[in-house]
């Protein structure tokens, strides 16, 4: 039994096509024809986006290309015990999009925004923290390699935290 006539399928498969043909013409402008015009920036969403590749090259493999001096931003979170012991806090125990938030509320250096993460993260190690300390260790493109850049303190966030983690 059919359920759409030989027509009505046809009518979609062109209609199709051409939205397939347009997307992909939308592309080839922004992939090689957007960089003879000007480029300007709109506010989208909180964010910057360039006016002739927007929806289609915000994608990181296809931003700009890199030059010699240009850094790659590598951010480390550490815990800092009640012994002023080091410990690192890796990204893989939560969450990436929450791991961001964190990296986001030990950058603004609030401690209260910060609690429930360090009160979980306390119950889970058995551990007080006594601080959160965030760290960027840069990459730099030199021009024909990749190298470590200086590390740099981004945040230092004293915490006041109950003494004893929750059972």
């Amino acid at each position: 039994m059919r359920v759409f006539s030989q027509s009505s399928q046809t009518v979609a498969t062109r209609l199709v096509s051409l939205v397939i043909i347009s997307v992909l013409c939308l592309q080839l402008y922004a992939s090689f024809l957007s960089r003879l015009t000007v480029m300007r920036q709109i506010p989208l969403l909180g964010r910057m986006y360039s006016v002739a590749i927007w929806p289609f090259l915000d994608h990181p493999m296809f931003r700009l290309a890199r030059y010699p001096g240009d850094r790659l931003d590598r951010h480390y979170l550490f815990g800092i015990l009640e012994d002023s012991t080091e410990v690192p806090i890796p990204a893989g125990d939560i969450p990436y999009w929450q791991f961001r938030v964190l990296l986001n509320r030990v950058a603004e250096g609030d401690s209260e925004k910060l609690a429930e993460f360090v009160e979980r993260w306390q119950r889970q190690h058995q551990r007080r923290l006594q601080g959160l300390r965030l760290e960027n260790h840069p990459l730099v493109f030199t021009g024909s390699a990749i190298e470590e850049g200086p590390r740099e303190i981004v945040s230092d966030v004293s915490l006041a935290v109950p003494t004893e983690p929750r059972p």
